[in-house]
């Protein structure tokens, strides 16, 4: 814990003055923490995103990028943004194909909390990308006639929420300790 300092300002102008500049020293000094803050929540919520995509099963390109995107303040507030980018990362995120994500049973199903709602349920996309069909061996047939039994939902995105919300104690006591 950080110690409490008393500070004794003469009520006069020369005193306000001090006060004014002590608390401006101290805001930016708390934004500074707050950034840090944010830096280590994102980087252990960066390293289970990594750790999920290396572990994604299926044939989905795990060439994918997580990364800080943007720091940015606004009033007196940071604002972080953490970004997935890749090619597949909807698939490695969503899941793609019933083989890897639980059978017929989910087909306009997800097996991520937010898949449905936001459009990526199993069998309900790609959407406008003519050419695939799903085959006899419940598996995906590309224009080329590749076969593709998709990428089961590995979740990293939604892991680096869930790992970073559950670090806030603990980050805070690195940072603020």
């Amino acid at each position: 814990m950080a110690k409490s300092q008393k500070k004794v300002y003469p009520l006069s102008v020369d005193g306000i003055n001090r006060l004014v500049n002590d608390l401006e020293n101290y805001k930016k000094q708390l934004l500074i923490k707050a950034e840090r803050l944010l830096q280590e929540l994102a980087d252990r919520g960066i390293a289970t995103a990594d750790e999920r995509i290396e572990n994604t099963d299926g044939d989905s390109n795990k060439n994918v990028i997580v990364r800080v995107s943007d720091v940015s303040y606004v009033g007196n507030n940071v604002v972080m943004t953490i970004t997935a980018e890749g090619e597949d990362i909807l698939f490695i995120e969503f899941g793609a194909g019933i083989a890897k994500n639980g059978g017929k049973s989910m087909l306009g199903k997800s097996p991520h909390p937010w898949g449905e709602e936001m459009g990526y349920a199993i069998g309900k996309y790609p959407k406008g990308r003519k050419g695939y069909s799903l085959g006899r061996f419940n598996a995906w047939v590309t224009p080329t006639g590749e076969i593709s039994e998709g990428t089961k939902a590995s979740m990293p995105m939604l892991g680096a929420m869930e790992t970073m919300y559950k670090s806030v104690d603990d980050a805070c006591k690195k940072v603020f300790g």
